[in-house]
């Protein structure tokens, strides 16, 4: 050891060959390595290296105030791992680099990655020491230099200043007791430690944990030495002693506590024996894993192939094999050659090929003989990302709460009241593909699952009994208990509790912790018990749990402290109490824009307010305002802008607030009203949120128009301003004040007639511009799609009492037009100024061709061909199908129990409308995933399908978006080439810019926001389904139907005013027995009007004439009603139907 580098060798093995080889590496050493530590008065603070090492951040901060600092061994690291993710439980910890190279080195990718994630979050209290690169807490440094004077074990190097231990060759010790130097008794460094605890109290041996410990025998004897040797301000404590002594009253720590703790006696009171059989026999469940060397061989071979396993959630007997890229279109229904073919979907078919491969594992799969291929139906095995899901993008802008585009990634849930088992007795294409099995899982995916312990628990041996004496309820609470998933793509869990009975009609969030080839099931351990089964609020959390969204709008104190400065930022009943006002400095770098009378428009109750429009009158000559005296001559013209709320002044890039903005990557809106915020409340509400009445700091984009409101020049201007909301609309008061009705306004201005005219004026502008942007968008192709937004009236204590969809007003388009020309603006200017490469935009592929065989026949059956080849002859289509099936010829023959022409209007509008709703759904539901990406680096194009434009991106809504911010800070450098302007270095703004990041960096940004916009748009629909459930549950009601599909055992029915289709099974009554011989759900009801017949009933159309003039025999004169008639199988009572009059708008007035 030369002082400043150390040479250490030794063997390693390696686990491909098997081969130990010899190695040497040099250990570079240095003294000014900073301790963190806020009472340290001789390291650098951790300011002092950020400015050295400029401005990168070097560390999590340790507190002054703290009750402890933590250090834990490696063991304790990887057992402890959930309580180590707990950023208000798991504060001051000091993660020593040498226990996290030992937990690499157990060769556990997931846990590896876990840890990485933890101590690279900035948000945690967590810091990252690399005590084996500080000469005064490296073992090395210790041994090498007291061996080169030739001194003892107990020997210093002479060049380490006020040495404080160094008698044990430990890193864990050692480290411990320089901290403990630091803080000068203030509080104990607590070392965690089960190793080390069980030898100090006289009863360990040694082992993994003692590997440091060199000089001493084992037992009594280094118990006492250690115990004598131990400086004070250090305490050695196992987890039984530290987690009731430091975290008693913190539920989150003590339940993953208990959690580990019962996970290890369930395990040691199995004693080692495998679930499914005993030390003596044990019969395998599944085959074995192939070993990491020849999983290796294999895939360099080419006789293996790697990809991600795919659960069908539906069919969760069956599973695919996605290999290469997911999005790539599918390749027909020709599988005779897999030569050369490397991106097509091989089915897995039974849990026994899948092999223990979980839903989303990445796993090495091995080809069946094609004798063992398998006939799967078109559109399930193989059925791309996204054809699941729905993308309505053209109407993203539309709301600031939740509409907006993409779609789920597959592992969508069957609609309410359709049969997770398939649709029985419907036809479709078949086709063989190819089988394979899985030989490894190369990478587990590793998600937390929502389960719920089963009442009844009869597989003794999924739960580890084992034959003998004792009930099943002491066995299961002896060692674990059986738990059924939500999802149903994973299998049921082994759950290693004693609290079985305590736990059972609970959701319980569970980790999967391995999988036995002797066992049917994977064993898991609790992570969090969320609630009773059935309870609304339990519900929510287990649907965010399962998707992955963090429930809680608490921030870290580091991303809070980042906050402007409000003075008291309480909250009263009306908002914050203290307003923010624009800074003088601040004021006169930015265009003002407060003297321009600017409005918002968003949906009612709206507090985070994004956007806002305004409309100058102009002349275009001089740019100067339209006054009275303007004269005839003079060419006018106007300025609209959009202005948007300028977030990325406020959240600096790298900054905490920053990276907790990215990680959730974006606003969750709930059913009943609540948020998941990406943003503090003090940004979203208030500082950033464009208010009416208040100065606020905007992004601005402005066109200048002409008198017809065409644009003048080639491109928008683009800025940051500062603006003054003049009002404050929603939806409905802004299309009223348009269509020159009194508007519905609260504490506005708007009672005065002037300016209500000229607010009528300016909306009329924005409209007109709005309709022209449109209809270049569809001669272009642009597709208009269809979805549902629903809303829920809550009681007091939050349960649902009725449902309310979204009642469409133009003043939504106009919006959502006004916001779409803006994102494209923007993605113009970013991509031809920054460059192909670098631009962060959004792209929507074109719609995979099978995604439309549904669609396809449906309208097929009206008499159109559907032709998806762009996005015009797939408009074109839809008009034409919705026109032929609404025709006056197919009208004329809607009943109705009024004989008025009003009232065949009003059923011929509600059957034009679901069939419109039908058709636009269904092509909702056949389109890919609108994904963010970085133009240039996917090399598959960066157009948008659905709206029908070369460039495009999101722009207009950073306070729930992070992407937003990511383009306005793109923007900002496209406009002044990354200088942002701001003179103080202290300003927020300051280098809010994105120069900085890579290719790589930026793409890896985007599939992060592509997966968060997936889970939030997930867990949104999933709510609203179980508010929806929840409310029809309480409150049933009638809906009209479109019948879409008709099977063997019933049909399919589209409800339009939800945009949800639900199957409709048809069942006997007691007089006529189901085929299985057991009367049919809900015969005891005495509903005898509710039972419809039993399966192969036959359906036929009866016309019934019903013209004025009985005696005529010319049909030409007559009209008719059209009714079905169910023949059912013999000696089956026929379907009673019930014949309801609807309302204009669907209701039923019975």
């Amino acid at each position: 050891w030369d002082g400043a580098t150390a040479r250490v060798a030794g063997h390693r093995l390696r686990r491909r060959t098997g081969a130990v080889v010899n190695y040497a590496e040099d250990v570079h050493l240095r003294e000014d390595v900073p301790c963190g530590c806020a009472l340290c008065e001789t390291c650098a603070n951790d300011d002092e290296r950020r400015a050295e090492d400029g401005g990168n951040p070097v560390g999590t901060p340790l507190a002054a105030d703290a009750t402890h600092y933590l250090v834990p061994d490696a063991d304790a690291i990887a057992e402890h791992v959930d309580f180590l993710e707990m950023p208000r439980s798991a504060t001051n910890v000091i993660v020593l680099g040498s226990e996290v190279r030992r937990v690499h080195a157990r060769g556990d990718a997931r846990l590896s990655r876990r840890i990485r994630d933890v101590h690279n979050d900035r948000r945690r209290s967590v810091r990252m020491f690399p005590n084996e690169h500080c000469a005064h807490t490296s073992v090395v440094a210790a041994a090498l230099g007291a061996r080169r004077r030739g001194g003892g074990a107990d020997a210093q190097p002479a060049n380490i200043p006020n040495p404080t231990f160094s008698v044990f060759h430990d890193p864990v010790l050692r480290a411990a007791a320089w901290y403990a130097g630091k803080v000068r008794g203030a509080f104990p460094i607590v070392v965690l430690s089960e190793t080390r605890a069980e030898i100090l109290r006289g009863g360990g041996q040694g082992g993994s944990g003692t590997a440091g410990l060199q000089g001493f025998t084992a037992g009594a004897g280094i118990a006492a030495e250690m115990r004598r040797r131990l400086p004070d301000g250090v305490e050695v404590l196992s987890a039984s002693e530290y987690f009731p002594r430091f975290h008693a009253r913190d539920a989150d720590a003590m339940g993953a506590f208990e959690s580990w703790r019962e996970a290890v006696e369930a395990t040691a009171s199995d004693g080692g024996i495998e679930p499914g059989g005993t030390s003596g026999s044990r019969t395998r469940a599944f085959p074995p894993h192939w070993e990491a060397d020849a999983i290796a061989a294999g895939l360099e071979d080419g006789d293996l192939i790697q990809g991600t396993i795919r659960v069908s959630a539906r069919w969760p007997e069956e599973a695919t094999v996605r290999v290469g890229n997911e999005e790539t279109p599918g390749h027909g229904d020709d599988d005779d050659d897999l030569s050369g073919d490397v991106s097509r979907n091989l089915s897995v078919p039974t849990r026994t090929l899948r092999n223990r491969a979980l839903d989303g594992d990445v796993v090495a799969v091995r080809l069946l003989p094609r004798s063992r291929w398998v006939a799967v139906e078109t559109g399930r095995a193989g059925r791309a990302v996204g054809n699941e899901g729905s993308d309505s993008e053209t109407g993203e802008e539309e709301s600031d709460e939740g509409s907006d585009d993409g779609a789920d990634d597959g592992g969508v849930p069957p609609p309410p009241g359709e049969s997770s088992s398939g649709p029985r007795g419907s036809r479709r294409r078949r086709r063989l593909a190819p089988a394979a099995e899985v030989v490894g899982v190369l990478r587990r995916r590793g998600i937390d699952i929502v389960a719920t312990i089963a009442e009844h628990d009869a597989d003794d041996d999924a739960v580890g009994g084992q034959s003998g004496s004792g009930s099943s309820r002491d066995r299961t609470d002896k060692n674990g208990a059986l738990a059924i998933p939500m999802d149903r793509r994973f299998p049921r869990v082994r759950l290693l509790t004693r609290r079985a009975r305590e736990l059972r009609g609970q959701r319980l969030v569970v980790r999967v912790t391995r999988w036995s080839a002797y066992s049917r099931h994977p064993e898991a351990r609790v992570i969090k018990a969320l609630g009773p089964a059935g309870d609304l609020a339990a519900e929510t959390a287990a649907i965010l749990a399962e998707c992955n969204v963090a429930a809680t709008n608490v921030f870290s104190p580091g991303a809070m402290n980042e906050l402007p400065t409000v003075g008291s930022t309480g909250r009263s009943p009306g908002g914050f109490k203290d307003e923010w006002r624009v800074p003088d400095a601040e004021l006169a770098r930015r265009v003002d824009m407060r003297g321009v009378r600017t409005m918002s428009v968003d949906p009612p109750g709206c507090v985070d307010v994004d956007d806002a429009v305004s409309v100058r009158r102009i002349r275009l000559d001089t740019r100067a305002d339209v006054d009275a005296d303007v004269g005839a001559d003079a060419e006018v013209g106007y300025e609209v802008g959009v202005h948007i709320a300028d977030v990325s002044h406020f959240v600096r890039p790298g900054s905490l607030l920053d990276l907790e903005a990215r990680t959730r990557g974006t606003t969750v809106y709930l059913a009943d009203g609540g948020r998941c915020d990406m943003l503090p409340a003090l940004l979203s509400e208030n500082v950033c949120s464009l208010l009416g009445g208040r100065e606020r700091l905007a992004v601005s984009c402005v066109w200048t128009l002409d008198a017809d409101c065409r644009p003048v020049g080639a491109a928008a201007w683009f800025g940051r301003t500062v603006i003054r909301s003049d009002h404050q609309l929603n939806y409905y008061q802004a299309q009223a004040i348009l269509d020159g009705k009194p508007p519905p306004t609260e504490a506005d201005d708007l009672n005065d007639a002037a300016e209500t005219r000229r607010v009528r004026a300016d909306l009329a502008v924005l409209a007109a511009f709005a309709r022209r942007r449109n209809a270049a968008r569809t001669a272009r192709g642009a597709v208009e799609l269809a979805s549902a937004e629903l809303r829920f009236e809550t009681s007091s204590d939050g349960v649902p009492r009725d449902v309310l969809t979204k009642g469409e007003v133009p003043m939504m388009r106009v919006i959502a037009e006004l916001m779409i020309a803006a994102n494209a603006a923007v993605a113009e200017k970013i991509v031809w100024t920054q460059g192909v490469g670098r631009a962060f935009v959004r792209r929507h592929p074109p719609p995979r061709p099978e995604g439309f065989d549904e669609l396809r026949g449906l309208m097929r059956r009206a008499g159109v061909s559907l032709d998806a080849s762009d996005g015009a002859a797939l408009a074109k289509s839809l008009v034409s199908a919705i026109s032929k099936a609404t025709s006056d010829k197919v009208l004329d023959n809607v009943s109705d129990d009024t004989r008025s022409i009003g009232g065949r209007r009003r059923s011929a509008r509600a059957v034009a409308a679901a069939t419109d709703a039908l058709f636009r759904g269904m092509a909702t539901r056949a389109m890919s995933e609108a994904r963010y990406c970085v133009a240039g680096v996917e090399g598959s194009g960066t157009s948008h399908y659905g709206l029908a434009l070369t460039l495009y991106t999101h722009f207009t809504s950073p306070i729930r978006r992070y992407a937003d911010v990511v383009v306005h800070r793109q923007l900002m450098d496209a406009v002044n080439g990354g200088d942002d302007g701001d003179d103080d270095e202290s300003a927020p703004g300051d280098g809010a810019t994105t120069r900085g990041e890579s290719k790589s960096s930026l793409a890896k940004v985007a599939d992060h926001l592509n997966e968060r916009n997936r889970a939030a748009k997930r867990a949104q629909a999933r709510c609203a389904e179980l508010y929806l459930l929840e409310t029809l549950a309480s409150k049933p009601r009638c809906e009209r139907a479109v019948v879409h599909e008709i099977r063997d055992d019933g049909f399919v029915a589209f409800v339009p005013r939800f945009h949800v289709r639900v199957g409709v099974r048809l069942v006997s009554d007691e007089k006529c027995p189901t085929p299985s011989g057991r009367r049919a759900r809900g015969d005891d009801d005495g509903d005898r009007d509710a039972v419809l017949p039993a399966t192969r009933t036959t359906f036929t159309e009866v016309r019934r004439r019903r013209d004025s003039n009985p005696g005529s025999t010319n049909d030409s004169d007559a009209s008719f009603d059209v009714w079905t008639r169910a023949d059912p199988p013999c000696a089956v009572p026929g379907v009673r139907l019930e014949r309801r009059r609807f309302d204009d708008d669907g209701d039923d007035d019975d």
